[in-house]
């Protein structure tokens, strides 16, 4: 009889084991650890920028490698914010993944997205399940899978994975929150964090473009939490060299004021220029200034650093940005000697400027950015130039020389 209740004692043990989620629950089978019914009411928002009214949240259960098994459940976005919710579900595993698909606010463009986007999340169930999607939360879930199968439990697998994606954009956090507890129109360093990240894998990415990266990111990190393929890593740091981040904010204030809300946005500069700053990887973008142009051997060319005059002569101004590098402008100021002219009409993609007489020096404005610009440029005697280039829509000169004449 002692026996037999030992046997029954190690059972229950095991079995309680079992329905544990932050313990690792996983076997060979992969067939769905079910418990009793939990009746859960969902609630969220899901974000890149916010998604908008009708896009989709389904919620899966899932089985013991944390893949989808069993039933789901289908509801909508119902609201421009991304606000989804779901009541009175009822839940027969320990965890769940919900899965947004739909359309989106670009908020480095400022405007919605062309395409759909598929972000997700794993969820810990209880009766009332408070969970955001996001980019962070897509790219753990992996990473979080990988873990579980390795025999963690699940609540360290998802703060092992959380600590591993903040680390591809050398964040550090000192908080506990989950990422599904971040948002984007909310102060704090941790939602600073998610909005950085999401607008460093954004860049000037179609939407497209920005899931095969997802996807790319997400596989490379879920073996070993490391991002190794570095041409991944220098599409995040060529990203955040060429965008303009004040407007990033306007763009969402003005979208959130357009719905009707005031919001918070978090001060997300500070970690993306750390992480410039970090050359954590390299930076592999340049705009194209060739040899020679329409009207001749190109001033622009970053090799030419003496054009050899023995009298009057015309050259090319010539520059050829892309979607991917674009052209801000470009300043050429006078150091000593005879100055420059240009021939009116010449002009291709061209804003020219009044030449500054007290700072001697004048303004080429790119006008579409991605877009060649030319124009036939002449030096009439000697002197010494020096021109500065705006590139990747900077503020900043992203590259300078001196050029003799």
């Amino acid at each position: 009889m002692v026996k037999n209740i030992f046997y029954i004692f190690i059972l229950l043990v095991f079995f309680s084991c079992k329905s544990n989620p932050s313990s690792n629950s996983s076997d060979d089978s992969g067939e769905p650890t079910t418990v009793e019914p939990t009746i859960v009411a969902f609630n969220g928002v899901t974000q890149k920028g916010p998604y908008v009214q009708g896009s989709t949240v389904e919620i899966f259960e899932v089985d013991n490698n944390l893949e989808t098994s069993g039933a789901s459940f289908l509801t909508t976005i119902s609201d421009n914010t991304g606000r989804f919710s779901a009541e009175q579900l009822s839940i027969e595993t320990q965890v769940a993944l919900l899965s947004s698909q739909g359309f989106y606010f670009d908020e480095v463009a400022g405007e919605l997205s062309q395409s759909q986007l598929n972000l997700q999340t794993l969820v810990e169930i209880s009766d009332s399940v408070e969970a955001n999607i996001n980019i962070l939360t897509h790219l753990e879930v992996p990473r979080i899978r990988t873990l579980y199968r390795q025999s963690m439990g699940f609540r360290d697998a998802k703060n092992q994975a959380r600590s591993e994606v903040l680390e591809i954009f050398g964040f550090e956090s000192d908080t506990t929150e989950n990422s599904e507890e971040l948002d984007i129109t909310k102060s704090g360093e941790s939602n600073a964090q998610l909005l950085a990240a999401s607008i460093l894998l954004i860049g000037l990415n179609t939407t497209a473009e920005l899931s095969e990266l997802l996807s790319r990111i997400a596989e490379d990190l879920s073996e070993d939490g490391q991002l190794t393929n570095q041409e991944l890593g220098s599409e995040l740091m060529n990203a955040a060299r060429i965008m303009s981040l004040d407007a990033i904010t306007n763009n969402l204030k003005s979208r959130y004021s357009d719905l009707g809300q005031e919001v918070d946005i978090p001060e997300f500069k500070n970690y993306i220029q750390d992480f410039i700053n970090s050359n954590k990887y390299p930076f592999t973008l340049e705009v194209d200034f060739p040899e020679n142009g329409n009207y001749g051997k190109n001033v622009l060319n970053k090799e030419l650093t003496n054009l050899n005059l023995t009298g009057e002569a015309d050259f090319s101004f010539r520059g050829e940005p892309s979607n991917k590098a674009p052209m801000n402008k470009i300043v050429v100021k006078s150091l000593s000697g005879n100055v420059w002219v240009y021939e009116q009409g010449s002009n291709i993609n061209l804003t020219v400027g009044y030449y500054d007489y007290n700072n001697k020096e004048q303004v080429f404005t790119v006008n579409n950015k991605t877009e060649e610009f030319d124009l036939k440029f002449g030096i009439i005697g000697n002197g010494k130039a020096k021109i500065n280039y705006y590139e990747f829509l900077s503020d900043t000169v992203t590259y300078s020389k001196v050029i003799d004449y």
